[in-house]
């Protein structure tokens, strides 16, 4: 089971595991009941009684488009200055103003 299969799994989903013993290991197999999220790991509770616990693949923080860094929490609109998204520095300084001038042209066209 690849990572992106596993931050897809969901209630219902057949869950494939294995059990170790004495004797070695078999593959076993339940049903989803509940799925917990924390910060770095998934628990898996399953129709048996057992549960499973999955640690999560860290996300990629996406990065800005004017300055390439990475953009620390949602990140902003880089619009009209490149497509996608930019950090709170290069929207303070290049988009909010390209933003008001393109306001400012605006009015001055209607006039």
């Amino acid at each position: 089971m690849t990572r992106t299969e596993i931050n897809a799994l969901k209630i219902g989903d057949t869950y494939s595991y294995f059990e170790t013993r004495k004797g070695g290991a078999c593959r076993k197999r339940a049903t989803i009941v509940a799925i917990t999220d924390n910060y770095d790991h998934r628990q898996i509770i399953l129709d048996n009684g057992r549960f499973c616990t999955e640690k999560k693949q860290p996300q990629r923080k996406p990065k800005c488009t004017i300055c390439k860094k990475q953009i620390e929490g949602y990140g902003n609109n880089a619009e009209p200055i490149k497509q996608g998204n930019c950090c709170d520095l290069c929207n303070d300084r290049y988009v909010i103003p390209a933003r008001i001038n393109q306001i400012l042209n605006l009015n001055r066209t209607k006039k």
